[in-house]
């Protein structure tokens, strides 16, 4: 059942010739106003609303955005041209702005590689011991409950200040959480082996907010280390993220 356009905002194929800069001046800002005053009633609708907003209502902005999203496309597979994928190009062009992907834009976003498809959260150690106190932040951690896990290995650390597994163990819960984390304000292990791994995960944590040059750093340092893990996961993350500032 087709929903009733009932609000005056513009029908798709009056969006489509938005998009392919087909409508005449003396419409253009006619068409934009009523996008701007009215609700859209598909995805498709939302998407260019959402550009637009974005970008102060300009109308040529968009337009441009349209033509850079089809020439790109077009030409990672000129190779393959034909009709058929020509076709299939337009609709893609178009789903892209239905889907709100305006962002798209920006080419450089889409070549940064994503550090989920690299790191490998600890699992942790397996607590056989019933009654141990001392390790209950390690079964909330291997729950994944990092928020208690964290508390717990806090309040050890009061008097446990230099214990390597409890610090390792509290930086991979911040990375997991979220939280800022730098090196200079951390408390980093001693033990050679937790001290790599946990310089592992600030290089990850970088790497999630966009600190490439650091995260390189690191990874570049780790990839010397004598742990083959940590040297195979070092030059993995130093590959990926190789040419980006």
């Amino acid at each position: 059942m087709e929903v009733s356009n009932v609000n005056n905002y513009p029908d798709k194929e009056t969006l489509k010739k938005l998009l392919n800069g087909e409508i005449p001046d003396n419409d253009l800002d006619r068409v934009v106003e009523e996008i701007k005053l009215n609700q859209p009633i598909d995805e498709f609708g939302s998407g260019i609303k959402r550009y637009l907003k974005d970008h102060d209502y300009d109308s040529k902005k968009i337009i441009v955005w349209h033509q850079l999203v089809q020439k790109n496309a077009e030409q990672r597979i000129q190779v393959k041209r034909n009709l058929i994928i020509r076709q299939l190009l337009k609709a893609a062009a178009v789903l892209i702005i239905g889907l709100g992907v305006y962002s798209a834009l920006n080419d450089r976003n889409k070549t940064i590689p994503s550090w989920e498809s690299f790191y490998a959260k600890d699992v942790g150690f397996p607590v056989f011991m019933e009654g141990r106190s001392d390790l209950q932040w390690m079964e909330y951690y291997r729950a994944s409950n990092h928020s208690e896990s964290m508390k717990l290995i806090d309040q050890q650390l009061e008097t446990k200040v230099q214990n390597d597994t409890l610090l390792y163990y509290k930086i991979v819960c911040m990375f997991e959480l979220g939280m800022n984390m730098n090196n200079a304000s951390l408390s980093m292990p001693k033990d050679t082996v937790y001290l790599q791994k946990a310089r592992l995960i600030l290089a990850y944590s970088y790497w999630k907010i966009g600190r490439f040059k650091d995260a390189r750093e690191e990874f570049d340092a780790l990839s010397f280390s004598k742990i083959e893990y940590i040297s195979n996961q070092a030059k993995l993350g130093k590959e990926a993220l190789k040419g980006l500032d």
